[in-house]
């Protein structure tokens, strides 16, 4: 897998951050997160809607790259649950209303795809 750039906002939670992303249409990423060892990948939203394979597909036959665990049981939507620093599984609920373009950064993940 290789690591591609992505738009992201950092959001506070619990004394550390998590990112977000807002894809829109078929444009941008989707994150995922290993609930395992807490890597963060991307998927693109325009690979899984013209390209394929959907991206359970890609979930079901992997396993993570960090740690070796199987997708298909540690892979979740991120950042609506992710591992805290703590080593708990939490839950965060991005905001509806898209933060300035001013406040985002580029960060490179690596892609699912």
């Amino acid at each position: 897998m290789s690591e591609v750039p992505v738009r992201v906002w950092r959001m506070p939670v619990n004394g550390g951050f998590v990112y977000v992303s807002y894809p829109t249409d078929n444009v941008g990423y989707s994150l995922f997160s290993c609930l395992a060892c807490g890597k963060i990948y991307a998927a693109s939203v325009a690979n899984e809607v013209y390209i394929g394979p959907p991206i359970a597909s890609v979930i079901a036959s992997g396993a993570c790259t960090a740690c070796g665990a199987p997708m298909a049981s540690s892979l979740r939507a991120y950042p609506d649950s992710y591992l805290s620093r703590e080593g708990g599984i939490e839950k965060f609920v991005r905001p509806d209303l898209i933060p300035d373009a001013e406040h985002s950064e580029v960060v490179d993940l690596e892609s699912l795809y």
